[in-house]
């Protein structure tokens, strides 16, 4: 009897450091890599890029009341909110100044040019924007092939998603509205035509 008392003292002593060890290689996430720099300012970069579109298009929108302004602000807003939670679970820091500035001197350049002329002119708002979107969107296609984790992989995925959908919205407003075929601005025709054939919602506010 007391050969199998202590043999169930082994085995579950043997399971008890099982678990633990699990525990400990479950733990051992992605997290702690040690991330370049190249791809610790990208993801800041990002987080500002994201930002320049949710500051102008909330000017763009205030301006002239477009509807795709509207949804792709809260979209936007969602995206920095995405960028953040990466920049948290890898301890960097993400720049805090206030609306319509950042750090990044590229960036405060063109929402200063932008943001005037897009604001004086509704079809130039529009042409600002989906201009963004192309931006965005190729930054995030060379974004997906040096990401460094699995995290920032799916990030860079969602967010190109959603900035196809929003460029989709402002292709087809400037039909609609203006009876105008844009014409990519950054990017390839042979893209922009897979990306606007994909079809979507449009809007990309759930993105």
């Amino acid at each position: 009897m007391k050969a199998v008392n202590i043999f169930l003292s082994i085995v579950i002593l043997g399971v008890g450091f099982s678990s633990c060890s699990k525990d400990d290689k479950d733990d051992s996430s992605s997290h702690q890599v040690v991330l370049s720099e190249t791809q610790k300012t990208h993801l800041v970069n990002l987080y500002e890029e994201e930002k320049l579109a949710h500051d102008l298009y909330t000017e763009f929108y205030a301006a002239h009341g477009y509807t795709p302004f509207s949804h792709h602000i809260e979209a936007e807003a969602k995206h920095m909110a995405l960028v953040d939670e990466v920049l948290t679970l890898y301890s960097i820091s993400r720049p805090t100044l206030g609306f319509g500035l950042f750090e990044n001197e590229g960036y405060q350049k063109n929402y200063n040019e932008w943001l005037a002329k897009g604001v004086s002119d509704s079809v130039h708002s529009c042409y600002i924007a989906a201009y963004i979107e192309e931006m965005d969107i190729l930054d995030l296609m060379e974004g997906i092939q040096l990401a460094e984790t699995t995290e920032i992989k799916d990030l860079y995925e969602t967010l190109k998603s959603g900035s196809e959908n929003h460029l989709r919205a402002y292709n087809k407003f400037l039909k609609m509205e203006f009876n105008i075929d844009y014409t990519p601005q950054l990017m390839s025709q042979e893209l922009f035509d897979k990306i606007i054939s994909e079809g979507g919602s449009g809007h990309g506010g759930g993105k």
